[in-house]
Protein backbone atom coordinates (compact mmCIF):
# COMPACT_ATOMS: atom_id res chain seq x y z
CA UNK A 1 0.00 0.00 0.00
CA UNK A 2 1.37 3.43 -1.06
CA UNK A 3 1.61 6.15 1.56
CA UNK A 4 0.48 9.49 0.04
CA UNK A 5 0.96 11.57 3.19
CA UNK A 6 4.33 13.07 2.16
CA UNK A 7 2.91 14.27 -1.15
CA UNK A 8 0.16 16.15 0.68
CA UNK A 9 2.76 17.87 2.81
CA UNK A 10 4.71 18.90 -0.25
CA UNK A 11 1.59 20.35 -1.84
CA UNK A 12 0.79 22.23 1.37
CA UNK A 13 4.30 23.71 1.54
CA UNK A 14 4.17 24.84 -2.08
CA UNK A 15 0.75 26.41 -1.58
CA UNK A 16 1.94 28.35 1.49
CA UNK A 17 5.01 29.48 -0.40
CA UNK A 18 2.92 30.85 -3.26
CA UNK A 19 0.51 32.60 -0.92
CA UNK A 20 3.31 34.24 1.06
CA UNK A 21 5.08 35.31 -2.15
CA UNK A 22 1.92 36.86 -3.51
CA UNK A 23 1.25 38.69 -0.21
CA UNK A 24 4.77 40.09 -0.21
CA UNK A 25 4.32 41.35 -3.75
CA UNK A 26 1.09 43.13 -2.87
CA UNK A 27 2.51 44.61 0.32
CA UNK A 28 5.39 46.04 -1.64
CA UNK A 29 3.01 47.46 -4.21
CA UNK A 30 0.79 48.98 -1.52
CA UNK A 31 3.81 50.62 0.05
CA UNK A 32 4.61 52.21 -3.29
CA UNK A 33 1.00 53.30 -3.80
CA UNK A 34 0.92 55.04 -0.44
CA UNK A 35 3.58 57.50 -1.55
CA UNK A 36 2.40 60.68 -3.25
CA UNK A 37 2.97 61.37 -6.95
CA UNK A 38 5.62 64.04 -7.33
CA UNK A 39 6.64 63.60 -10.93
CA UNK A 40 4.94 62.01 -13.91
CA UNK A 41 5.46 61.48 -17.60
CA UNK A 42 3.28 63.92 -19.51
CA UNK A 43 2.22 62.80 -23.00
CA UNK A 44 0.30 65.07 -25.37
CA UNK A 45 -0.58 64.35 -29.00
CA UNK A 46 -2.84 67.16 -30.30
CA UNK A 47 -3.95 65.41 -33.50
CA UNK A 48 -4.87 61.84 -34.36
CA UNK A 49 -1.82 61.52 -36.61
CA UNK A 50 0.58 62.67 -33.87
CA UNK A 51 2.66 60.25 -31.78
CA UNK A 52 4.93 60.39 -28.73
CA UNK A 53 6.68 57.43 -27.11
CA UNK A 54 9.99 56.46 -25.57
CA UNK A 55 12.15 53.31 -25.65
CA UNK A 56 14.54 52.29 -22.94
CA UNK A 57 16.93 49.37 -22.52
CA UNK A 58 16.78 47.92 -18.99
CA UNK A 59 19.01 45.35 -17.25
CA UNK A 60 17.96 41.92 -18.45
CA UNK A 61 15.49 40.39 -16.02
CA UNK A 62 15.17 36.61 -16.11
CA UNK A 63 11.94 34.90 -15.12
CA UNK A 64 12.41 31.26 -14.18
CA UNK A 65 9.21 30.11 -12.57
CA UNK A 66 9.04 32.47 -9.59
CA UNK A 67 6.22 34.96 -8.96
CA UNK A 68 6.20 38.09 -11.15
CA UNK A 69 4.25 41.32 -10.84
CA UNK A 70 3.99 44.33 -13.12
CA UNK A 71 2.03 47.49 -12.23
CA UNK A 72 1.62 51.06 -13.48
CA UNK A 73 -0.28 54.22 -12.59
CA UNK A 74 -1.97 56.14 -15.39
CA UNK A 75 -4.29 59.12 -15.70
CA UNK A 76 -5.94 59.96 -19.01
CA UNK A 77 -6.87 63.64 -19.06
CA UNK A 78 -8.61 63.94 -22.42
CA UNK A 79 -8.75 62.23 -25.77
CA UNK A 80 -10.43 62.41 -29.15
CA UNK A 81 -10.85 59.70 -31.74
CA UNK A 82 -12.59 56.54 -32.84
CA UNK A 83 -14.11 53.99 -30.46
CA UNK A 84 -11.63 51.21 -31.18
CA UNK A 85 -8.31 53.01 -30.87
CA UNK A 86 -5.40 52.63 -28.44
CA UNK A 87 -4.50 55.78 -26.52
CA UNK A 88 -1.49 54.62 -24.52
CA UNK A 89 0.57 51.50 -24.06
CA UNK A 90 3.28 50.30 -21.68
CA UNK A 91 5.15 47.35 -23.21
CA UNK A 92 7.78 45.03 -21.75
CA UNK A 93 9.55 42.95 -24.38
CA UNK A 94 12.05 40.14 -24.62
CA UNK A 95 15.04 40.27 -26.96
CA UNK A 96 15.23 36.90 -28.71
CA UNK A 97 18.29 35.21 -30.20
CA UNK A 98 17.40 36.30 -33.73
CA UNK A 99 17.35 39.94 -32.51
CA UNK A 100 13.56 40.15 -32.77
CA UNK A 101 11.39 41.28 -29.86
CA UNK A 102 8.53 39.36 -28.31
CA UNK A 103 5.86 41.12 -26.25
CA UNK A 104 5.65 39.68 -22.72
CA UNK A 105 3.74 42.26 -20.67
CA UNK A 106 1.67 45.23 -21.75
CA UNK A 107 -1.04 47.62 -20.52
CA UNK A 108 -2.96 49.26 -23.34
CA UNK A 109 -5.60 51.90 -22.68
CA UNK A 110 -8.37 51.91 -25.28
CA UNK A 111 -10.70 54.74 -26.28
CA UNK A 112 -13.77 52.80 -25.09
CA UNK A 113 -12.56 52.95 -21.45
CA UNK A 114 -11.16 49.42 -21.31
CA UNK A 115 -7.62 48.26 -20.50
CA UNK A 116 -6.02 45.41 -22.46
CA UNK A 117 -3.61 43.51 -20.20
CA UNK A 118 -1.11 41.26 -21.97
CA UNK A 119 0.67 38.50 -20.02
CA UNK A 120 3.28 35.85 -21.02
CA UNK A 121 1.82 32.95 -22.99
CA UNK A 122 4.02 30.37 -24.69
CA UNK A 123 6.58 32.27 -26.78
CA UNK A 124 4.65 35.54 -26.88
CA UNK A 125 1.63 36.87 -24.94
CA UNK A 126 -2.12 36.62 -24.47
CA UNK A 127 -4.62 39.33 -23.53
CA UNK A 128 -7.14 39.91 -20.74
CA UNK A 129 -9.59 42.83 -21.00
CA UNK A 130 -10.66 44.97 -18.04
CA UNK A 131 -13.97 46.61 -18.99
CA UNK A 132 -14.55 50.19 -17.78
CA UNK A 133 -11.00 50.26 -16.53
CA UNK A 134 -10.37 54.01 -16.60
CA UNK A 135 -12.19 57.35 -16.40
CA UNK A 136 -10.84 60.65 -17.72
CA UNK A 137 -9.28 62.79 -14.99
CA UNK A 138 -8.76 59.95 -12.47
CA UNK A 139 -5.65 57.98 -11.54
CA UNK A 140 -5.89 54.22 -12.00
CA UNK A 141 -3.40 51.56 -10.93
CA UNK A 142 -3.43 48.40 -12.99
CA UNK A 143 -1.37 45.28 -12.22
CA UNK A 144 -0.86 41.69 -13.31
CA UNK A 145 0.72 38.97 -11.16
CA UNK A 146 2.00 35.67 -12.53
CA UNK A 147 1.89 32.75 -10.09
CA UNK A 148 2.58 29.37 -11.69
CA UNK A 149 0.21 29.24 -14.69
CA UNK A 150 -2.17 31.86 -13.30
CA UNK A 151 -2.32 35.50 -14.40
CA UNK A 152 -4.11 37.54 -11.72
CA UNK A 153 -5.33 41.04 -12.56
CA UNK A 154 -6.05 43.91 -10.18
CA UNK A 155 -7.42 47.43 -10.73
CA UNK A 156 -6.82 49.95 -7.94
CA UNK A 157 -5.82 47.00 -5.69
CA UNK A 158 -9.13 45.24 -6.31
CA UNK A 159 -9.27 41.81 -7.91
CA UNK A 160 -10.87 41.91 -11.38
CA UNK A 161 -10.18 38.43 -12.79
CA UNK A 162 -7.76 35.76 -13.97
CA UNK A 163 -6.69 34.41 -17.31
CA UNK A 164 -8.65 31.88 -19.34
CA UNK A 165 -7.42 28.33 -18.45
CA UNK A 166 -7.16 27.70 -22.18
CA UNK A 167 -4.36 30.24 -22.27
CA UNK A 168 -2.19 29.52 -19.22
CA UNK A 169 0.48 31.99 -18.20
CA UNK A 170 4.07 31.16 -19.13
CA UNK A 171 6.10 30.77 -15.93
CA UNK A 172 9.48 30.73 -17.63
CA UNK A 173 12.16 30.70 -18.49
CA UNK A 174 12.09 33.98 -20.41
CA UNK A 175 13.63 37.42 -19.97
CA UNK A 176 12.68 41.10 -20.23
CA UNK A 177 15.19 43.56 -21.61
CA UNK A 178 13.42 46.73 -22.83
CA UNK A 179 10.38 48.94 -22.24
CA UNK A 180 8.35 51.08 -24.59
CA UNK A 181 5.87 53.63 -23.23
CA UNK A 182 3.63 56.26 -24.82
CA UNK A 183 1.20 56.85 -27.68
CA UNK A 184 2.21 54.85 -30.75
CA UNK A 185 -0.99 54.49 -32.75
CA UNK A 186 -1.14 57.22 -35.45
CA UNK A 187 -4.54 56.40 -36.92
CA UNK A 188 -7.32 56.43 -34.36
CA UNK A 189 -6.97 58.94 -31.51
CA UNK A 190 -5.26 61.91 -29.91
CA UNK A 191 -4.57 61.95 -26.17
CA UNK A 192 -3.23 63.83 -23.17
CA UNK A 193 -2.24 61.68 -20.17
CA UNK A 194 0.13 61.08 -17.25
CA UNK A 195 2.08 57.88 -16.54
CA UNK A 196 3.74 57.27 -13.19
CA UNK A 197 5.40 54.51 -11.13
CA UNK A 198 5.96 51.57 -13.43
CA UNK A 199 7.15 48.64 -11.29
CA UNK A 200 8.44 45.18 -12.22
CA UNK A 201 8.98 42.70 -9.36
CA UNK A 202 10.29 39.17 -9.62
CA UNK A 203 11.06 36.79 -6.73
CA UNK A 204 10.21 39.51 -4.20
CA UNK A 205 12.86 41.81 -5.68
CA UNK A 206 12.26 45.04 -7.58
CA UNK A 207 13.90 44.72 -10.97
CA UNK A 208 12.58 47.92 -12.51
CA UNK A 209 11.07 51.04 -10.94
CA UNK A 210 10.33 54.22 -12.88
CA UNK A 211 8.76 57.16 -11.04
CA UNK A 212 9.66 59.80 -13.67
CA UNK A 213 11.17 62.17 -11.13
CA UNK A 214 14.49 62.42 -12.97
CA UNK A 215 15.36 63.17 -16.59
CA UNK A 216 14.43 61.19 -19.68
CA UNK A 217 18.01 61.03 -20.91
CA UNK A 218 17.99 57.21 -20.91
CA UNK A 219 14.97 57.11 -23.21
CA UNK A 220 15.11 57.11 -26.98
CA UNK A 221 12.23 59.50 -27.63
CA UNK A 222 10.20 59.38 -30.82
CA UNK A 223 7.56 62.07 -31.32
CA UNK A 224 5.91 64.29 -33.91
CA UNK A 225 6.65 68.01 -34.00
CA UNK A 226 3.49 69.14 -32.17
CA UNK A 227 3.57 66.40 -29.50
CA UNK A 228 4.95 66.48 -25.94
CA UNK A 229 6.89 63.78 -24.10
CA UNK A 230 8.21 65.32 -20.88
CA UNK A 231 8.36 65.11 -17.10
CA UNK A 232 6.11 67.47 -15.12
CA UNK A 233 5.27 68.21 -11.50
CA UNK A 234 1.76 66.78 -11.34
CA UNK A 235 0.63 68.83 -8.35
CA UNK A 236 1.44 72.10 -10.14
CA UNK A 237 0.24 71.08 -13.57
CA UNK A 238 -2.39 73.22 -15.33
CA UNK A 239 -3.93 73.24 -18.78
CA UNK A 240 -6.12 75.68 -20.64
CA UNK A 241 -8.79 75.25 -23.32
CA UNK A 242 -10.04 77.96 -25.66
CA UNK A 243 -13.32 78.35 -27.57
CA UNK A 244 -14.18 81.20 -29.97
CA UNK A 245 -17.57 82.10 -31.51
CA UNK A 246 -18.09 82.81 -34.34
CA UNK A 247 -15.18 81.29 -36.26
CA UNK A 248 -15.89 83.38 -39.38
CA UNK A 249 -16.42 87.12 -38.95
CA UNK A 250 -15.58 90.55 -40.37
CA UNK A 251 -13.52 93.49 -39.09
CA UNK A 252 -15.64 95.61 -36.79
CA UNK A 253 -17.75 92.70 -35.54
CA UNK A 254 -17.52 91.10 -32.06
CA UNK A 255 -16.05 87.70 -31.18
CA UNK A 256 -16.79 85.89 -27.92
CA UNK A 257 -13.73 84.16 -26.42
CA UNK A 258 -13.98 81.67 -23.56
CA UNK A 259 -10.99 79.98 -21.91
CA UNK A 260 -11.12 77.35 -19.17
CA UNK A 261 -8.20 76.82 -16.81
CA UNK A 262 -7.96 73.28 -15.35
CA UNK A 263 -5.78 71.43 -12.87
CA UNK A 264 -4.41 67.88 -13.22
CA UNK A 265 -7.80 66.40 -12.25
CA UNK A 266 -9.72 68.55 -14.76
CA UNK A 267 -11.17 70.74 -12.01
CA UNK A 268 -11.54 74.46 -12.71
CA UNK A 269 -8.94 76.83 -11.23
CA UNK A 270 -10.55 80.05 -10.01
CA UNK A 271 -9.28 83.60 -9.46
CA UNK A 272 -6.41 83.41 -11.98
CA UNK A 273 -5.77 85.92 -14.77
CA UNK A 274 -5.91 84.59 -18.33
CA UNK A 275 -4.43 86.64 -21.18
CA UNK A 276 -5.96 86.43 -24.66
CA UNK A 277 -3.63 87.02 -27.61
CA UNK A 278 -3.65 87.08 -31.41
CA UNK A 279 -0.73 86.51 -33.74
CA UNK A 280 0.52 89.45 -35.77
CA UNK A 281 3.35 88.28 -37.97
CA UNK A 282 5.69 86.40 -35.65
CA UNK A 283 4.61 88.31 -32.53
CA UNK A 284 1.70 87.60 -30.19
CA UNK A 285 -0.27 90.76 -29.46
CA UNK A 286 -2.48 91.15 -26.39
CA UNK A 287 -6.25 91.28 -26.93
CA UNK A 288 -7.25 91.58 -23.31
CA UNK A 289 -7.46 89.57 -20.12
CA UNK A 290 -10.06 88.14 -17.77
CA UNK A 291 -10.11 86.49 -14.34
CA UNK A 292 -11.33 82.90 -14.04
CA UNK A 293 -14.55 82.15 -12.20
CA UNK A 294 -15.19 79.26 -9.81
CA UNK A 295 -15.53 76.79 -12.69
CA UNK A 296 -12.27 77.98 -14.24
CA UNK A 297 -13.92 79.90 -17.10
CA UNK A 298 -12.61 83.28 -18.23
CA UNK A 299 -14.61 85.18 -20.88
CA UNK A 300 -13.80 88.12 -23.14
CA UNK A 301 -15.75 89.94 -25.87
CA UNK A 302 -13.41 91.30 -28.52
CA UNK A 303 -14.31 93.64 -31.37
CA UNK A 304 -12.10 92.83 -34.35
CA UNK A 305 -10.07 95.87 -35.36
CA UNK A 306 -10.76 97.25 -38.81
CA UNK A 307 -7.03 97.62 -39.39
CA UNK A 308 -6.54 93.85 -39.39
CA UNK A 309 -6.11 92.28 -42.84
CA UNK A 310 -8.60 89.78 -44.21
CA UNK A 311 -7.64 86.11 -43.99
CA UNK A 312 -6.80 83.75 -41.14
CA UNK A 313 -6.08 85.03 -37.64
CA UNK A 314 -4.53 82.82 -34.94
CA UNK A 315 -5.83 83.34 -31.38
CA UNK A 316 -4.74 81.71 -28.10
CA UNK A 317 -5.18 81.99 -24.32
CA UNK A 318 -2.28 81.98 -21.86
CA UNK A 319 -1.97 81.56 -18.11
CA UNK A 320 1.30 83.03 -16.87
CA UNK A 321 1.60 80.69 -13.90
CA UNK A 322 2.25 81.44 -10.23
CA UNK A 323 3.68 79.84 -7.11
CA UNK A 324 0.91 77.23 -7.11
CA UNK A 325 0.41 76.34 -10.79
CA UNK A 326 2.69 76.14 -13.80
CA UNK A 327 2.25 78.22 -16.94
CA UNK A 328 -0.27 76.94 -19.50
CA UNK A 329 -0.88 77.91 -23.13
CA UNK A 330 -3.90 76.78 -25.12
CA UNK A 331 -3.84 75.40 -28.63
CA UNK A 332 -4.16 78.02 -31.35
CA UNK A 333 -7.60 78.66 -32.82
CA UNK A 334 -7.87 79.99 -36.37
CA UNK A 335 -10.50 82.66 -37.01
CA UNK A 336 -11.29 83.64 -40.59
CA UNK A 337 -11.74 87.35 -41.31
CA UNK A 338 -13.76 88.06 -44.43
CA UNK A 339 -15.61 90.98 -46.00
CA UNK A 340 -19.38 90.91 -45.62
CA UNK A 341 -21.28 93.49 -47.72
CA UNK A 342 -24.20 95.21 -46.00
CA UNK A 343 -27.48 93.44 -46.47
CA UNK A 344 -29.72 95.15 -49.05
CA UNK A 345 -33.27 96.10 -48.17
CA UNK A 346 -35.62 93.26 -49.01
CA UNK A 347 -38.37 93.75 -51.60
CA UNK A 348 -40.98 93.23 -48.91
CA UNK A 349 -39.69 96.16 -46.84
CA UNK A 350 -39.36 98.29 -49.98
CA UNK A 351 -42.98 97.66 -50.98
CA UNK A 352 -44.11 98.45 -47.43
CA UNK A 353 -42.15 101.70 -47.52
CA UNK A 354 -43.77 102.73 -50.81
CA UNK A 355 -47.22 101.93 -49.45
CA UNK A 356 -46.54 104.03 -46.34
CA UNK A 357 -45.31 107.02 -48.33
CA UNK A 358 -48.18 107.00 -50.82
CA UNK A 359 -50.84 106.47 -48.19
CA UNK A 360 -49.41 109.33 -46.13
CA UNK A 361 -49.51 111.63 -49.15
CA UNK A 362 -53.03 110.51 -49.97
CA UNK A 363 -54.13 111.20 -46.40
CA UNK A 364 -52.63 114.70 -46.43
CA UNK A 365 -54.08 115.72 -49.79
CA UNK A 366 -57.45 114.11 -49.11
CA UNK A 367 -58.59 117.12 -47.03
CA UNK A 368 -57.85 119.69 -49.76
CA UNK A 369 -59.95 120.76 -52.72
CA UNK A 370 -59.64 118.27 -55.51
CA UNK A 371 -58.28 115.78 -53.04
CA UNK A 372 -60.36 112.93 -54.40
CA UNK A 373 -58.74 113.32 -57.79
CA UNK A 374 -55.26 113.28 -56.24
CA UNK A 375 -56.07 110.24 -54.13
CA UNK A 376 -57.30 108.32 -57.15
CA UNK A 377 -54.18 109.34 -59.05
CA UNK A 378 -51.92 108.13 -56.22
CA UNK A 379 -53.81 104.87 -55.82
CA UNK A 380 -53.36 104.11 -59.52
CA UNK A 381 -49.62 104.73 -59.31
CA UNK A 382 -49.38 102.68 -56.13
CA UNK A 383 -51.16 99.69 -57.66
CA UNK A 384 -48.96 99.78 -60.73
CA UNK A 385 -45.72 99.94 -58.75
CA UNK A 386 -46.91 97.14 -56.46
CA UNK A 387 -47.60 94.86 -59.42
CA UNK A 388 -44.25 95.74 -60.96
CA UNK A 389 -42.38 94.84 -57.75
CA UNK A 390 -44.40 91.79 -56.75
CA UNK A 391 -44.41 89.95 -60.07
CA UNK A 392 -40.72 88.94 -59.77
CA UNK A 393 -41.54 87.45 -56.38
CA UNK A 394 -44.43 85.42 -57.75
CA UNK A 395 -42.35 84.06 -60.62
CA UNK A 396 -39.13 83.48 -58.64
CA UNK A 397 -37.64 80.12 -57.71
CA UNK A 398 -34.80 78.65 -55.64
CA UNK A 399 -32.06 76.33 -56.97
CA UNK A 400 -30.73 73.68 -54.53
CA UNK A 401 -27.43 71.95 -55.39
CA UNK A 402 -26.67 68.42 -54.19
CA UNK A 403 -24.26 65.64 -55.02
CA UNK A 404 -25.36 62.05 -55.61
CA UNK A 405 -22.52 59.61 -56.21
CA UNK A 406 -20.16 62.57 -56.88
CA UNK A 407 -22.55 63.77 -59.63
CA UNK A 408 -23.92 67.29 -59.30
CA UNK A 409 -27.72 67.62 -59.22
CA UNK A 410 -29.75 70.84 -59.25
CA UNK A 411 -33.31 70.89 -57.94
CA UNK A 412 -35.42 73.99 -58.69
CA UNK A 413 -38.24 74.84 -56.32
CA UNK A 414 -40.70 77.54 -57.41
CA UNK A 415 -42.80 79.52 -54.99
CA UNK A 416 -45.83 79.11 -57.27
CA UNK A 417 -46.50 76.54 -59.92
CA UNK A 418 -49.10 75.04 -62.26
CA UNK A 419 -50.09 78.46 -63.57
CA UNK A 420 -51.00 79.91 -60.18
CA UNK A 421 -48.57 82.82 -60.56
CA UNK A 422 -49.94 83.71 -64.01
CA UNK A 423 -53.50 83.52 -62.73
CA UNK A 424 -52.74 85.92 -59.90
CA UNK A 425 -51.03 88.28 -62.29
CA UNK A 426 -53.99 88.27 -64.70
CA UNK A 427 -56.42 88.90 -61.86
CA UNK A 428 -54.32 91.86 -60.66
CA UNK A 429 -54.12 93.36 -64.16
CA UNK A 430 -57.83 92.87 -64.76
CA UNK A 431 -58.68 94.55 -61.46
CA UNK A 432 -56.46 97.49 -62.26
CA UNK A 433 -57.92 97.89 -65.77
CA UNK A 434 -61.42 97.81 -64.27
CA UNK A 435 -60.39 100.55 -61.82
CA UNK A 436 -59.15 102.75 -64.66
CA UNK A 437 -62.35 102.22 -66.62
CA UNK A 438 -64.36 103.39 -63.61
CA UNK A 439 -62.12 106.42 -63.17
CA UNK A 440 -62.43 107.29 -66.85
CA UNK A 441 -66.19 107.13 -66.76
CA UNK A 442 -66.20 109.47 -63.77
CA UNK A 443 -64.19 111.98 -65.79
CA UNK A 444 -61.32 111.92 -63.34
CA UNK A 445 -58.60 111.03 -65.86
CA UNK A 446 -58.94 114.21 -67.92
CA UNK A 447 -55.37 115.41 -67.93
CA UNK A 448 -52.54 113.99 -69.93
CA UNK A 449 -50.34 113.75 -66.82
CA UNK A 450 -52.66 111.08 -65.49
CA UNK A 451 -51.50 108.76 -68.27
CA UNK A 452 -48.52 107.86 -66.03
CA UNK A 453 -50.37 105.04 -64.16
CA UNK A 454 -51.34 103.50 -67.51
CA UNK A 455 -47.72 103.54 -68.62
CA UNK A 456 -46.69 101.83 -65.38
CA UNK A 457 -49.28 99.11 -65.98
CA UNK A 458 -47.90 98.54 -69.49
CA UNK A 459 -44.37 98.43 -68.08
CA UNK A 460 -45.51 95.84 -65.51
CA UNK A 461 -46.97 93.65 -68.28
CA UNK A 462 -43.74 93.88 -70.31
CA UNK A 463 -41.60 93.03 -67.24
CA UNK A 464 -43.81 90.03 -66.39
CA UNK A 465 -43.52 88.61 -69.89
Amino acid sequence: MVNIRPSKEVVLILTLFLIISNILLFEYSNAEESSQDRGALHILTPEVSDYAYGLKEIPETKVEGGPVKLSARVKVLRFHGSSNGILLQIDFREQTQDQSQELRFSFRFATDGSILCYYPYMNSSAAFTIRKGWVAGEWVTVSVSIVQDKAIFHLNNEFVGTNDPKYPAEKGPFSISNIRVGKIDMKSASVEAFISRIILITDNSTKFFEDFENTLSNYNIKKSAASMFRIVDVERYSSIELVAKPMVTSPGETIFLQARLLDESLNGIENRKVVFEYKKGDVWERLGDAVTLKDGNAMLSWTVGRELPLGELAVRARFLGDERFLQAISSEITITLTYRPPKPMSIGYFVLLIYTIFLSIAFLFGFRSGGVQIICFLIGILCSISIYLCLPILTSSVDIESYIGYAKRIVRIGYFGLGIDRTLWMISIASLVFAFIVLERRKILMRRSNILPILLVILSIIAAN
